[in-house]
């Protein structure tokens, strides 16, 4: 029998889930039996690796069972596996719970489409998911008696005395059908009423309460319709009355020989119902790695790798933003990071892509971690017990704290880092930390950055990246320094020149000049030393060259320039 796969609480919280649109990929994700989407539903983002490793073999072993498929083949899988019915529990019928004849039913369904599956698969795949089939005997009795092989009734062939009981009650609905015949005929000729087809009329109310006072062969019953209009019924004769009667009795006797041969279809199903229990779980395990498979060869994605103590993702994709791109006629730029550090700050200026590479990381973070296979060219991580995120929410998004809990947003900005904090001291976190210290001043800021770095890095277990804006952030060489690529200035300066240019044709400029690329910055040396002045290259300001394409007027950007030179070279700690 195959062993249950792990379930628990989910390593992942919400705010990390929705932050990184894991549901874009999780959409994709598309198992077709019932137990299957169960497990899809829950969305548990495992923090075993040797249950997440299991998964991915398991997801190689259902690739290479679908590469052995012809389209057709394939065709007929899916077919299959989407007829699988929710079994009913079946537990107890052995000890003499009786189940119905849908419950009956619904078990044969399930044991058509999976022997079905079964014989579409080759024996190492049948093997490999523990997909055995030990109940023959069983399915022959749910066939029995003409049923095809997705239903069931319980035909003659069950109980001895049935197909006797059935004729008589076929004789009495003949008798039944000529006598009232008969009465239509009467009523027809005696009163020119045409009950022919009909169990009623509804006729003048006059006119009706008339029938009560005649003679006649047939007798009839009137009840009131509306104010003008009463409806008229034909009443059985004694010989109908009689005939009904058997007809209930006989029917009576039908019940009675069903309910015996439900007894023993049931106690037949309680036999095998340990092993319908094994069906049902292997065929969850196949549907589900099935279902990874075929994400994986959809998607591009590749088998992530753990153990190697690094985080290091090539060709990394964010497939909203792979969408969005390609919607938009836009290169997108999937991302390479190299992390040796356990905590790395990341700088960047506004629409430089920091935000868009935590969530890379994360995402592909979070499907590893799911059992899915990541779109990346190559993905090197860890395990967690915990996935975290605090940051601004997205657009859209979550927001984490926004319930009514007296805190001012720098408070919830801290009640959310605390929360991470905790979660890494736990027994290890992948935290991601965006824009930390959005919500106070830049020294003091600036101070909390570092001392988050620093203390994330020293963290067992944990990996954290930061975000920020804030260059004056200089914890010491455990935390990596790193900063997005940025705008190609020069040509930022040429575009923003052109005459004529729409906001719609501006913005696409601004994702093509945008160096979406990770630099690691020159460590500081000592520890917590700010830097002064600006990075090489940094005589100007992204953000100015981001407005200035995006058409601000020439003063205010003038203005601006003048502050922001007067700023870096007076001060220290500017935001970049």
């Amino acid at each position: 029998m195959a062993e249950p796969e792990v379930r628990g609480p989910s390593a992942c919280d919400p705010a990390a889930w929705d932050f990184a649109r894991v549901e874009a990929a999780w959409a994709l994700f598309a198992p077709l039996t019932p137990r299957g989407k169960d497990e899809k539903e829950a969305r548990t983002v495992l923090s075993d690796r040797a249950e997440i490793e299991r998964r991915y073999d398991e997801t190689e072993w259902a690739a290479a069972a679908l590469a052995a498929l012809d389209s057709p083949g394939r065709d007929r899988l899916t077919h299959c596996l989407g007829r699988v019915p929710r079994l009913p529990d079946i537990r107890g019928a052995e000890g003499g719970r009786s189940l119905g004849d849908i419950d009956v039913f619904l078990v044969k369904k399930f044991l058509s489409n999976y022997r079905a599956v079964l014989g579409l698969l080759d024996e190492g795949s049948r093997e490999r998911f523990s997909l055995s089939f030990e109940s023959e005997a069983l399915f022959a009795l749910l066939s029995k008696g003409g049923s095809d092989e997705e239903s069931f009734f319980v035909s003659d062939a069950y109980e001895p005395g049935l197909a006797g009981i059935r004729a008589r009650i076929r004789s009495a609905d003949a008798e039944i059908a000529l006598l009232r015949a008969a009465s239509e005929r009467a009523a027809e000729a005696e009163r020119g009423l045409d009950f022919r087809g009909r169990g009623f009329l509804v006729l003048p109310a006059e006119e009706a309460r008339a029938l009560l006072a005649c003679d006649g062969e047939v007798r009839f019953s009137v009840e009131h319709y509306d104010s003008a209009s009463c409806v008229a019924r034909i009443l059985p004769g004694e010989g109908e009355l009689r005939a009904e009667a058997e007809r209930e009795g006989l029917l009576a006797e039908e019940r009675i020989a069903e309910s015996e041969a439900l007894s023993r279809l049931s106690e037949a199903i309680g036999s095998d119902a340990r092993l319908i229990a094994g069906y049902e779980l292997a065929l969850r395990r196949f549907d589900l790695a099935r279902a990874r498979a075929s994400l994986a060869e959809t998607l591009s994605l590749t088998r992530p790798i753990f153990g190697s103590g690094r985080l290091s993702i090539v060709e990394g994709r964010f497939l909203p933003c792979e969408d969005e791109c390609g919607r938009r006629g836009l290169r997108y730029r999937p991302l390479d990071l190299e992390l040796d550090e356990r905590a790395a700050l990341i700088f960047g200026s506004n629409m430089g892509g920091k935000t868009v590479a935590l969530q890379t990381a994360l995402c592909l973070q979070i499907l590893a971690q799911a059992g899915l296979f990541a779109p990346a060219g190559r993905f090197e991580t860890e395990a967690y017990a915990r996935i975290v995120y605090a940051g601004a929410p997205r657009p859209g998004g979550l927001e984490p704290g926004a319930e009514d809990d007296g805190l001012s947003g720098f408070g919830r900005e801290v009640d959310a880092l605390e929360k991470a904090w905790r979660a890494a001291e736990g027994g290890g976190a992948f935290v991601v930390l965006d824009e930390l210290g959005r919500t106070t001043s830049s020294p003091e800021a600036e101070a909390l950055v570092a001392a988050t770095a620093e203390a994330f890095a020293a963290a067992v277990g944990t990996r954290c990246l930061l975000s920020s804006h804030f260059r004056g952030a200089a914890p010491s060489k455990a935390v990596a320094r790193l900063r997005m690529a940025g705008l190609d200035r020069e040509a930022a300066r040429a575009a923003a020149s052109r005459p004529g240019l729409s906001p719609a044709e501006r913005i696409r400029e601004i994702g093509a000049l945008m160096r979406y690329e990770i630099l690691r910055e020159a460590e500081p040396s000592g520890t917590a030393k700010r830097r002064e002045g600006p990075l090489e290259g940094e005589a100007s300001s992204d953000a100015l060259e981001v407005a200035a394409l995006l058409g601000l007027d020439e003063g205010i950007l003038k203005t601006a320039r003048e502050y922001y030179s007067a700023r870096r070279d007076g001060r220290e700690g500017d935001r970049g």
